[in-house]
């Protein structure tokens, strides 16, 4: 996969891949893999290597980019996330329907921190 398309200058870049392949390798065992957990930890972890470019096809939307996904497409498939887990749209209710709240909710997650959306020292912050 190629690289990312370049960051506009409303985006901060998302967080270093060291920091992202981390908290991978945080989220995987025993703990993470218990049937409480597994669907969240799902989600979560396919984010995370979708962002990293590991994996072509975006978590929830399934868009296939064949690159890194840039922080807009980034905030755009947190934003899909979301709207599964609300499933109040005909899109958003089709994908609670094939993915469960427990994956929405994990990619939600994984996205946003990957992002650094809502962090308070970001441009993006006030999304």
């Amino acid at each position: 996969m190629s690289e990312a398309a370049p960051y506009q200058d409303d985006y901060l870049p998302p967080r270093p891949d060291e920091e992202i392949r981390a908290e991978l390798a945080e989220h995987a065992g025993p703990y993470y893999e218990a049937m409480a957990r597994r669907e969240h930890t799902t989600g979560y972890r396919a984010s995370l290597r979708w962002v990293l470019g590991e994996v072509p096809a975006s978590p929830v939307s399934v868009a296939r980019l064949d690159r890194r996904p840039s922080m807009e497409e980034i905030a755009d498939e947190a934003d899909r996330a979301e709207e599964g887990m609300r499933g109040q749209s005909q899109r958003g209710a089709a994908w609670l329907r094939r993915y469960g709240l427990g994956y929405l909710t994990g990619c939600e997650n994984a996205l946003f921190w990957a992002a650094r959306l809502g962090d308070d020292d970001t441009p993006l912050a006030g999304l």
